[in-house]
């Protein structure tokens, strides 16, 4: 922070404090900085692929991963533009039978063993009343879920195989409540849920997950029941980092 302009290298930028300003050197000027900048933090904007991402989907209006690692199957889902949460749609979840499969290529995109992880996605629920599988991946070596519990809030996160789980109850989630940011992380040995930035639920092991398989979206991991009745949007998967370790700003 200056009140003189520095030495007018080009691509320089600089805050003004006389004018209260950010102000950028283009090669010919000083110009003010007027662009809207967006951080890769969920509610900013639509996430980007990165070199940790395995599976990223926007859910706008198409079932394409965005980093073309993965082949989706879309099984009666459908693409709501009055529930979005960012971009243009959200996946429909609603009713029995609508599924959302990521499985047959790259499927060692789920073989995590001890590393560092993240799964996060944006949420909102249509009906609260019974049992629903979120995302589920099932293998003969094991695998993982994410469900809301039969006759509670409870919302839990579990290795199945490895003993490792966390949960977190919540009496004020229930239908046609507001959009929610979820995300599940391991740091280490450390594995923490976070409800809109805010940790709910930990546990910790140092067991590997070694199970590589097909991942289900708004159903268990057989694909045929507890079905999630619910909107989703941007779901992603990032391997080798945890992407938060403690509280953060939605």
């Amino acid at each position: 922070a200056t009140d003189t302009e520095p030495t007018s290298d080009k691509g320089r930028i600089y805050y003004d404090d006389s004018e209260s300003q950010l102000k950028h050197y283009g090669g010919d000027s000083w110009l003010r900085v007027n662009q809207t900048f967006n951080y890769d933090r969920p509610g900013d904007g639509e996430y980007d692929v990165d070199a940790f991402t395995k599976v990223l989907l926007h859910g706008n209006n198409n079932d394409t991963d965005a980093t073309g690692r993965h082949t989706i199957t879309n099984t009666n889902v459908s693409y709501s533009t009055s529930e979005k949460k960012l971009g243009s749609h959200s996946f429909d979840l609603t009713g029995d039978g609508n599924k959302l499969i990521i499985g047959g290529d790259n499927t060692d995109d789920w073989t995590f063993g001890t590393d560092d992880f993240t799964v996060d996605w944006w949420w909102k629920y249509a009906d609260y009343t019974s049992e629903q599988y979120f995302l589920s991946c099932h293998t003969t070596g094991g695998g993982f879920y994410f469900r809301k519990e039969n006759s509670s809030n409870d919302i839990s996160w579990q290795f199945s195989g490895i003993g490792t789980s966390a949960s977190t109850s919540d009496t004020t989630w229930g239908p046609d409540t507001d959009w929610h940011h979820w995300a599940v992380v391991r740091n280490g040995n450390s594995f923490k849920i976070y409800q809109d930035g805010g940790q709910v639920g930990s546990t910790s092991s140092s067991s590997s997950f070694g199970a590589a398989g097909t991942f289900y979206l708004g159903c268990e991991h057989g694909g045929n029941s507890q079905w999630a009745d619910s909107y989703l949007d941007e779901f992603r998967v990032s391997v080798g980092i945890a992407r938060w370790t403690s509280d953060f700003t939605v």
